[in-house]
C-alpha cells in the first residue's frame, strides 16, 4: 500500500498508476530549440568545402583524362549518397549533409556553365 492512499480508493486511480485496458502515457519530451546560426555555419562551410573539392577533382580528371572526369564525378555522388541519406535524420549530422548536397549541386552548376561556355581553368 503506497502513502496517500486510502484502501477505500480503487485500485485503477490516476495515482495508483494507469486505468485498466488503456495504456499507461509517457511523460511528454522535452522539445530543444533548433540552434539555426551553428547549423547554417557548419552548412554554408560545408558547402563551400565540398565545392571546391568537387571542381578541383573534376578539373584535375579532366586534364588528365578528357571527358571520364563525368562518370567519375557522378561516382563519386552516387558512392557518398547512402552515407548522407543515413545520416540527415540525425540532430547535428542533418546540417552536415544538406551542406554537401548544396555543395555537390553548386559545383555541378559551375562545372556545367564551364563546359558550356569552355572555361578552361588556370
Amino acid at each position: 500500500m503506497r502513502l496517500g492512499l486510502k484502501s477505500s480508493e480503487p485500485a485503477g486511480s490516476a495515482e495508483a498508476g494507469p486505468v485498466e485496458g488503456r495504456p499507461a502515457v509517457p511523460p511528454p519530451v522535452p522539445v530543444e530549440p533548433i540552434p539555426w546560426a551553428t547549423g547554417l555555419t557548419a552548412s554554408v562551410m560545408v558547402a563551400a568545402l565540398t565545392t571546391a573539392i568537387v571542381i578541383l577533382v573534376s578539373q584535375a580528371l579532366r586534364g588528365a583524362y578528357g571527358w571520364l572526369w563525368i562518370p567519375a564525378n557522378l561516382a563519386l555522388a552516387i558512392g557518398i549518397g547512402p552515407a548522407l541519406w543515413l545520416m540527415r535524420a540525425q540532430p547535428f549530422w542533418r546540417w552536415i549533409v544538406h551542406g554537401v548536397a548544396a555543395g555537390f549541386g553548386l559545383a555541378w552548376i559551375s562545372l556545367v556553365i564551364g563546359v558550356v561556355f569552355r572555361v578552361r581553368g588556370g
